[in-house]
C-alpha cells in the first residue's frame, strides 16, 4: 500500500496492492485457531490475482480496454502458470536463472498479442531485455521504497539508498534503449484476429500442460 501511494497507483500497482494486503490478511487470520480450522486460508495465486482484477474493475469498470490492464494481467498470470513448470524442466540450471528466464518468457508470450493488437508491434528484443533489467528493477525497488524512512533515522543511509536507486534506473533505461535500438528489436506485425488471439492463449495452455 505504501509503494502504491508513493508511486500514484497504475493498474499493475494497484494488482500487486490489493494482492498483498490479501495476502497479509491471510497470514494474520491464519493466526487465529478457530479461523484456520473453519477456512483453512491457504494463499492461492490465482484466486488473488482474481480478486485483484475484481477490485480495480468495480471501482473502473472502464479499464478492462486499456493496456495497461490487459498487459499487467496476462503477464502475470502467464508467470504463474509457466514459470513453475520451466523451473522443473530445467533441474539442472541455478534456480535464480530458471525462475528469470521462465518468467521472462512466460510475460512476453502473454503480453505479445496484446502489444500486436494496441501497437502493432512484437518486442522480440524484450525477452533478453529483461533478463537484463529485472535485476536491475529489485534494485530500484527495494532501495528506493527504503530512501524515504532511511531519511528518517539515517540520512547518510539515505543518500546511499538514493545514489543505488538513481544509478540503477539509469541502468534499467540504457538497457531499454540499447535493446530497443539493435535491429529487428520490434517488427511492426498486423493487429491478430480474434481467432489467432484464441489460438495463441490456448497454445499457452497446451504448452504449460506439456511442460507439467
Amino acid at each position: 500500500v505504501y509503494y502504491a501511494v508513493l508511486t500514484e497507483g497504475g493498474q499493475a500497482v494497484a494488482r500487486a496492492a490489493v494482492m498483498g494486503v490479501c495476502v497479509a490478511l491471510a497470514f494474520v487470520l491464519r493466526r487465529v485457531p478457530a479461523v484456520a480450522r473453519e477456512h483453512g486460508l491457504n494463499v492461492d495465486a490465482y484466486t488473488l490475482l482474481a480478486v485483484a482484477a475484481l477490485a480495480i474493475l468495480v471501482v473502473e469498470p472502464t479499464v478492462l480496454f486499456q493496456p495497461g490492464f490487459q498487459l499487467s494481467f496476462a503477464a502475470v498470470w502467464a508467470i504463474l502458470y509457466l514459470t513453475p513448470k520451466v523451473e522443473e524442466v530445467t533441474p539442472g540450471l541455478p534456480r535464480w536463472l530458471r525462475v528469470g528466464v521462465g518468467g521472462t518468457l512466460a510475460a512476453q508470450l502473454a503480453t505479445f498479442p496484446i502489444l500486436a493488437w494496441h501497437y502493432g508491434q512484437a518486442p522480440i528484443g524484450g525477452l533478453a531485455a529483461n533478463l537484463a533489467a529485472v535485476p536491475l528493477a529489485a534494485v530500484v525497488l527495494f532501495a528506493g521504497m527504503a530512501t524515504w524512512p532511511l531519511a528518517a533515522l539515517a540520512p547518510w543511509l539515505a543518500s546511499v539508498a538514493g545514489w543505488m536507486t538513481g544509478w540503477s534506473t539509469r541502468g534499467m533505461i540504457w538497457v531499454s534503449s540499447a535493446f530497443a535500438a539493435m535491429p529487428g528489436a520490434s517488427p511492426e506485425v498486423a493487429k491478430p484476429g480474434w481467432p489467432v488471439t484464441i489460438a495463441w492463449y490456448a497454445g499457452m495452455i497446451a504448452l504449460g500442460w506439456w511442460l507439467g
